[in-house]
């Protein structure tokens, strides 16, 4: 899920009124005081046959369903879960290398009054990850979250064997969320950035292909005394500084987010990015003109394993919101823009999706929508 429809489901699950940023920054994330741990509970061995050729995995905002889409048209060939499911929404997807379906699945938190805000309530989140059988629907719980945590984003590393996740206390996760690595096979975890000062952004979470590191889409906190960060991250924050590529070790867990970084170009910032087979690729959104509340151009990127830029493909005039990932193979990739570059004029708000296998997007869906993407939380 792309950060800034992340932090703007966390505001309106909450029915946050924010007093100083509203959902224009691109992110959420870390450092609970105490949060329960993480259940494990499964394997996430589902059987049956994984995702077929020629499809991928989203939500449909419109139906509320997860799904199993055409890549030449955006149809749908069959459903796969209804929301809410036991109370909870998808969050994200993944899709392993043996075609399992991961679902990460969340709620909460409640509002405890009608200020900026809302005063999240402790304790009222849910969240599972699951995996399921495309074909046989056949479901496995790998994790289970306390109801004092808040997860989103799981993404299984390349052989199976851990599973990354974002994660926050239930009442302070607004822009307030770190990583967590766990190792399927022995129950061991740690943390990527859970020293963070509240009001970062932190998404678009994605395994390079050694299995290895882990890159995202990180914004800086501009929070800088102790005493303001102890004001945010219940439901208000500042915005965070604008979002770039890092590159983080995930073998090991460190206090922040130290590692290769690179920024995106001046009045831009990264609005999603993934890990390929031979370096990384994002989705680039820029501002518009001075005075403007439009969005401007977005852009597809392409840079090599050293972070070094290097070919780049328009996309449309503005974004609102985008999602982009890597198949198993880090060949080819799937990606969504949610563009609304006329409000309240004409033309509407359009959702367009895209897939690319040699540097050069093709558009397979472009439709009007009605203020909603009309994808999210996809991957193939």
């Amino acid at each position: 899920m792309t950060m800034k429809r992340w932090a703007c489901l966390l505001g309106s699950l909450a029915m946050v009124a924010i007093a100083v940023t509203g959902c224009t920054g691109s992110g959420v994330r870390p450092r609970p005081a105490a949060a329960a741990p993480v259940e494990r509970v499964g394997t996430g061995d589902s059987g049956g046959v994984g995702v077929e050729a020629g499809s991928f995995v989203a939500v449909s905002e419109h139906e509320q369903k997860l799904g199993l889409f055409e890549t030449s048209s955006g149809r749908v060939i069959r459903w796969i879960l209804t929301e809410p499911y036991q109370g909870m929404t998808v969050s994200a997807t993944a899709v392993d290398h043996t075609g399992r379906i991961w679902a990460t699945m969340s709620s909460g938190p409640a509002c405890t009054s009608d200020a900026d805000g809302c005063g999240p309530k402790p304790n009222s989140c849910a969240g599972k990850v699951i995996t399921i059988s495309p074909s046989t629907g056949a479901m496995t719980t790998v994790l289970a979250a306390p109801p004092g945590t808040l997860i989103a984003d799981a993404q299984p590393s390349p052989d199976g064997r851990y599973l990354a996740f974002l994660e926050g206390r239930c009442d302070r996760s607004y822009f307030n969320q770190y990583i967590q690595v766990q190792d399927l096979t022995t129950g061991a975890s740690w943390t990527i950035g859970a020293d963070l000062k509240p009001c970062h952004s932190l998404g678009s979470l994605s395994w390079t292909s050694d299995g290895k590191h882990l890159v995202a889409a990180y914004g800086r906190s501009l929070v800088t005394s102790a005493g303001a960060a102890a004001r945010y991250g219940a439901g208000t924050c500042l915005d965070p500084a604008v979002a770039k590529i890092a590159v983080v070790s995930a073998m090991a867990g460190q206090p922040r987010i130290n590692g290769p970084a690179a920024a995106a170009q001046a009045g831009c910032e990264i609005e999603g990015v993934t890990a390929t087979a031979t370096g990384y690729a994002a989705i680039e959104g820029c501002r518009g003109a001075k005075g403007s509340y439009l969005s401007g151009a977005v852009r597809l990127l392409r840079y090599s394993t050293n972070l070094q830029r290097s070919v780049e493909a328009s996309l449309g005039a503005c974004v609102n919101g985008a999602e982009i990932r890597t198949d198993h193979t880090g060949t080819a990739l799937l990606g969504t823009t949610y563009q609304f570059c006329n409000p309240p004029g004409k033309p509407g708000p359009k959702t367009v999706a895209f897939t690319d296998h040699d540097h050069s997007p093709a558009t397979f869906y472009e439709q009007p929508n009605g203020g909603e993407d009309a994808f999210s939380a996809i991957s193939w």
